[in-house]
């Protein structure tokens, strides 16, 4: 399994992108929900982008950072974007 890991960067355009890689579990939660708090309350991008193309599993309580973290971004006048890769359904 490989490990996870939290990318932080900087767009050209000013947008702040968050791109976790791996599987991203308990261990992560708390370091997520942290970096996901202080960009929105202390950084004020215009953009947060949530990259999650290359988490091929998320928790439940790091979706739950995740989802907070789009009202938090609407109560501090942030934008945030969630981008995740679609993967083909099973089939049977």
């Amino acid at each position: 399994m490989r490990a996870s890991v939290l990318e932080v960067r900087t767009s050209a355009d000013g947008s702040v992108v968050i791109a976790p890689h791996g599987v991203v579990g308990l261990d992560k939660a708390v370091e997520l929900r942290q970096v996901l708090v202080h960009t929105v309350r202390r950084v004020r991008p215009l953009r947060l982008i949530v990259d999650l193309a290359d988490v091929p599993e998320l928790d439940p309580i790091n979706v739950g950072s995740v989802a907070a973290a789009c009202d938090l971004g609407d109560d501090h006048q942030v934008a945030v974007f969630v981008h995740i890769r679609c993967r083909s359904w099973p089939s049977n």
